[in-house]
């Protein structure tokens, strides 16, 4: 799934892991087996999938009047 996004060519797993908010070494344990993929990530690298890689992805902001 990762090289369909990204292509099969060095460094898309750093990608991939910039493109979800994650570590490249969460995403290396994921493909080695020592962890099983999340299913929120799974479920938003199938979204990508299927609407394709945005060119940025920007984090929600916190919302400063918001009480705690």
């Amino acid at each position: 799934m990762g090289t369909s996004l990204f292509g099969n060519g060095t460094g898309w797993q750093a990608r991939l892991s910039e493109a979800i908010g994650v570590t490249p070494g969460a995403v290396t344990r994921w493909l080695s087996g020592c962890n099983p993929i999340p299913t929120p990530v799974s479920l938003v690298a199938q979204y990508m999938l299927i609407a394709g890689v945005p060119d940025r992805l920007e984090r929600p902001t916190v919302c400063e009047n918001a009480k705690p």
